[in-house]
Formats: structure tokens, C-alpha cells, sequence
């Protein structure tokens, strides 16, 4: 069961859950974000797509964590659909992720791309009055490379009223920190 804590670009302390830290996940990722389209490690990755989401299923199990709330990060591909649909058919919880849209301006990998940027102009949050009484979310995210964001999804349930003290876990294909 991999998981680890690691620091988010704000300081925060979380923990993540994860698939592997290499192999075709990885590959495909840095592909994509370095704009090195490869149809080969696509091909490798998508057929190894059904068993990574088995095993982060069984990952997110294996931790015990209890969580009342899920969100989908949101993405401009639809890399991280696999992920959310295990989990939000296997733990029917909250669903916060209709409240999260992304513009498709900004890329959060980006060097110079801060959490403010994805908080302030590039994610946008509608609360549905509930955040107040959130006290563990799952983040569900096809990897992570820098943190930031899992960092801003965290911030806007903060601004939407998710108490400062609730559980934030974040559930990835792919650590990549």
C-alpha cells in the first residue's frame, strides 16, 4: 500500500496515496507535460490504466482512511476520469467535484505557476453550503508532480468554509515528488 506524506507547495503537510513512482504512469506523465507526444508509451499506459485504478482502490482501502467528501481535481484531459470513477462508484460519499471547473490557461506543473495563480485565475469553486461540516476529503488526481494542485483544491475548500482542521488526503495513479 504506497503512501507518503509530503509538503505541498503552501507548507501543508499531506498524505498521498499512490500507484507507483515509475514505469509507464511516469512516463506518459512527463510526456505529456513536456509536450513529447509518444503514441507507444500512451498505448503501454492506457492498457495498464485498469489495473492502476484496481490497485489504487485497493490502495485507498488498505489506508483505512474515512472520508465524507470526494473532489476530482479538475483537468483539461481526461487522464484522472479512470481514477474518480472507482472511487466515486465504490465509496458513494459527497461529491464536490461539479463545484470545481479550471479554465485551461494556466498549467500547474509550470515552473512558474504558483498556487495563487490556480486559486486566484485559474480554478474556480461554487460551495454548496456543506464545506462547513467536511471534516475528511478525499482529492482524487491522476498524478503529482509538484503539489500545486492538490495545494489550491485544498485552499478553495478552505475559502468555501472546510474547516482548517478537516483530513485532506490526496489519491494519485502516480507520485512523481
Amino acid at each position: 500500500m504506497p503512501q507518503a506524506q509530503i509538503e505541498l507547495p503552501n507548507g501543508q503537510m499531506l498524505q498521498i496515496i499512490y500507484v507507483e513512482t515509475h514505469g509507464y504512469s511516469r512516463a506518459y506523465f512527463n510526456s505529456k507535460r513536456w509536450g513529447l507526444r509518444n503514441e507507444n508509451t500512451a498505448l503501454h499506459y492506457w492498457a495498464m490504466v485498469p489495473t492502476y485504478k484496481g490497485k489504487l482502490a485497493q490502495s485507498i482501502e488498505e489506508s483505512g482512511f474515512e472520508f465524507d467528501a470526494i473532489v476530482r481535481a479538475p483537468s483539461n484531459s481526461d487522464d484522472v476520469q479512470p481514477y474518480y470513477d472507482v472511487v466515486s462508484k465504490r465509496w458513494p460519499v459527497h461529491d464536490l467535484s461539479k463545484n470545481i471547473t479550471r479554465k485551461g490557461m494556466v498549467k500547474a506543473s509550470a515552473n512558474e505557476t504558483t498556487v495563487e495563480d490556480l486559486t486566484d485565475s485559474e480554478f474556480a469553486y461554487m460551495p454548496d453550503g456543506e464545506e462547513p461540516n467536511l471534516r475528511s476529503v478525499l482529492i482524487i488526481d491522476e498524478s503529482c508532480s509538484t503539489g500545486k494542485t492538490i495545494a489550491a483544491v485544498q485552499e478553495l475548500l478552505w475559502r468555501a468554509g472546510m474547516p482548517r482542521d478537516a483530513r485532506v488526503v490526496a489519491a494519485v495513479c502516480c507520485k512523481m515528488l
